[in-house]
C-alpha cells in the first residue's frame, strides 16, 4: 500500500514556525518558499529543487 501527503503551502509555513519556536530559534518574521535546480551549484539552496528562505525575529536575550 504507497500512502502519500500532500502539503499546501501554508502547511509548510505553520511546521517551519511550530519548529522554530519549539526550539527557541525565534519566531519567523517571513517565510518564502522557492523552488531551486537540481543542476551543480555553489549556493547550498539550489542543492535540491525546493527550498525555504525563513527572516527570523529574535528576542534579544536578558542579561
Amino acid at each position: 500500500m504507497e500512502t502519500k501527503i500532500i502539503l499546501e503551502e501554508k502547511d509548510i509555513k505553520r511546521a517551519i514556525e511550530e519548529y522554530l519556536i519549539g526550539t527557541n530559534q525565534g519566531k519567523a518574521k517571513s517565510i518564502r518558499l522557492e523552488q531551486g535546480n537540481k543542476d551543480i551549484s555553489v549556493d547550498p539552496r539550489e542543492y535540491s529543487g525546493f527550498y525555504a528562505e525563513v527572516e527570523l525575529e529574535l528576542e534579544e536575550p536578558i542579561e
